[in-house]
């Protein structure tokens, strides 16, 4: 359903819009970004009353069931807390550790190729082991890793950022693929 896509693209695209430009434009100051954010709010409005008349690309009916209802909202919940630290973890290194942004950029990477490596193979592990158990583990791992970040200090090495960022990219990767 084109109609639905496109209230949906045009919703979540003003408020990203809103969202990225909102700091610079004094948020509900500005007329423009005040504009910006009731369209975002009017086209969403439009695609959930397309989803209840049964015409959206999305299937409504799906969220009656409370087990996909609840993995939606664990997704949410924990997107929400992992891409907001992984956001911060670039910009902290170069306020607080004084690293340059090449070097910020660089100690971060390996988060991003750990992800893209341990997907397939989260992907062909989840064939042979239970999914559970394997979201179980990597949601572990997260807190293992959210323990170790909690432990930072001046006297950081590049090795242990880079270690951090390894094992969030496959904790990470290992609990969103099973669910």
């Amino acid at each position: 359903d084109y109609i639905s896509f496109f209230f949906m693209a045009a919703s979540l695209g003003c408020l990203e819009y809103f969202l990225d430009q909102g700091g610079f434009e004094t948020w509900f100051n500005s007329s423009m970004m005040v504009s910006i954010f009731f369209v975002s709010i009017l086209f969403l409005i439009f695609f959930i009353w397309r989803g209840m008349l049964g015409k959206a690309i999305i299937n409504f009916e799906l969220f009656s069931q409370k087990n996909f209802m609840l993995v939606c909202l664990v997704s949410f919940i924990v997107t929400l807390l992992f891409v907001s630290v992984i956001a911060y973890v670039p910009t902290m290194l170069q306020t607080v550790y004084g690293y340059p942004v090449v070097t910020a950029a660089y100690l971060t990477t390996p988060l991003g190729f750990s992800s893209m490596i341990a997907a397939p193979l989260v992907l062909q592990l989840c064939k042979k082991i239970d999914s559970r158990i394997i979201a179980f583990v990597s949601i572990l791992m997260l807190a293992f890793v959210s323990f170790l970040s909690s432990t930072l200090s001046k006297s950081i090495t590049y090795e242990f950022i880079i270690g951090i960022g390894v094992l969030e990219g496959i904790g990470i990767m290992g609990m969103f693929i099973p669910l």
